[in-house]
């Protein structure tokens, strides 16, 4: 370990004091070589002031540099040089940076900015940014809409709750059971816990409580505690022989209070 670091030592002062003597067409080859072995701080030693400032892809890999040695602030002035440029890795990876230290206004900056460019993955990252900012707009919703669409499960309970509490659009009960409905079979466990809920609780025209219990089975059986919590209290009322259901604990459901995307999505 000490052997190591005294040969990375070595190897630092060697670039720092032939620099001024080798032309910089040659230090950038050698920081590619040291940025494809992972060798960032090495990489880093050559590469500044050896780059163009118009050179997306150098600007992209200082950038990269500088993250992975802990200069966040000069990682994020190349990448967004970069990003400038035109580089989509550059956008993308100053939106996931941006999402992960909860800068969120400036990662929604960054998402909107790779749709512009026609990155497909932007929409995940645009959703969740705005969602942590509480910003439920209408560009939220037509990008949760457009997921739903396509089969998106988490857009479909999104949207399912929103309709259900009235945040950001209008309370649509209605609407709320399609979306959940859709989710729930799809297998989506909470959303089948939610679907008994509004059946349990009559939000709905046509509501029966024994299909309530139908879907709290099912939500059970796919592991959702709220679903066991729920199937029980709904027996140990029927039992009781209540009329009504809000005589007994008012049944549960869950809300899509966090973000839809995964970093990873």
């Amino acid at each position: 370990m000490k052997h190591d670091t005294k040969t990375t030592t070595i190897v630092s002062t060697l670039l720092s004091r032939c620099k001024p003597y080798v032309s910089k067409w040659l230090y950038r080859r050698m920081g590619d070589h040291f940025f494809k072995r992972k060798q960032y701080a090495r990489a880093l030693l050559c590469y500044t002031g050896t780059i163009h400032p118009q050179d997306r892809l150098h600007c992209g890999r200082l950038g990269i540099c500088y993250g992975k040695t802990g200069n966040e602030e000069r990682m994020e002035h190349f990448l967004a040089r970069a990003a400038d440029l035109g580089s989509r890795d550059a956008m993308s990876l100053l939106a996931e940076h941006f999402y992960t230290v909860h800068n969120s206004e400036m990662a929604a900056y960054w998402a909107r900015r790779m749709r512009a460019a026609g990155m497909e993955e932007a929409k995940y990252l645009l959703i969740g940014s705005l969602q942590a900012l509480e910003c439920y707009d209408e560009e939220l919703i037509d990008l949760l809409q457009e997921l739903a669409e396509q089969g998106d499960r988490e857009a479909r309970f999104a949207l399912g709750t929103w309709y259900l509490e009235g945040k950001g659009v209008p309370r649509d009960y209605a609407k709320a059971m399609v979306w959940y409905l859709l989710v729930a079979r799809q297998g989506h466990p909470t959303a089948q816990n939610n679907v008994g809920y509004m059946y349990e609780e009559r939000l709905i025209s046509f509501s029966d409580p024994d299909i309530a219990a139908g879907w709290y089975l099912q939500a059970a059986s796919n592991g959702c505690r709220l679903g066991q919590v729920n199937l029980e209290e709904f027996y140990r009322k029927k039992s009781q022989r209540y009329s009504g259901f809000r005589e007994c604990r008012a049944p549960k459901w869950r809300s899509a209070n966090r973000p839809i995307l995964s970093i990873n999505n």
